[in-house]
């Protein structure tokens, strides 16, 4: 059974070419372009991970996280921003809540490593090479 990966951000073109990356790299994946729809999905999808924006209209990743830590306890998170100015500030709060941070732009080989330091391997046979 492939892990299943949930990408969000309300960049539709990121998350769509995130969750197509990571889908290359055997996870099986869906993504959403906001928060009120990533718990929708989530509840039936049951991620083993959500990878999400953190800075987002109405719900932002770091209230989806704390969201999802109610209703998919199991269900790990990974943020991620491109907002240099707003890092540090982050990173405090993912520090409090003790949750990864990796900042935009991420190299495919890189976000696959900590992906899979996460939640281990994507347990696919059909795996492309991400070189």
């Amino acid at each position: 059974m492939r892990r299943r990966i949930l990408v969000v951000d309300d960049e539709r073109r990121l998350a769509d070419t995130l969750a197509q990356v990571l889908r290359l790299g055997g996870f099986e994946t869906l993504s959403a372009h906001d928060g009120g729809t990533a718990l929708k999905i989530s509840a039936e999808f049951l991620p083993d991970l959500v990878i999400t924006d953190v800075s987002m209209p109405v719900m932002d990743g770091i209230e989806l996280a704390t969201e999802l830590g109610v209703s998919l306890p199991d269900c790990k998170v990974l943020l991620f921003s491109g907002q240099a100015n707003a890092v540090e500030v982050v990173q405090c709060s993912a520090m409090e809540k003790r949750l990864p941070l990796l900042s935009k732009p991420v190299h495919p080989k890189d976000l696959m490593k900590v992906v899979e330091s996460m939640i281990g391997p994507s347990q696919a046979d059909d795996c492309e090479n991400l070189s």
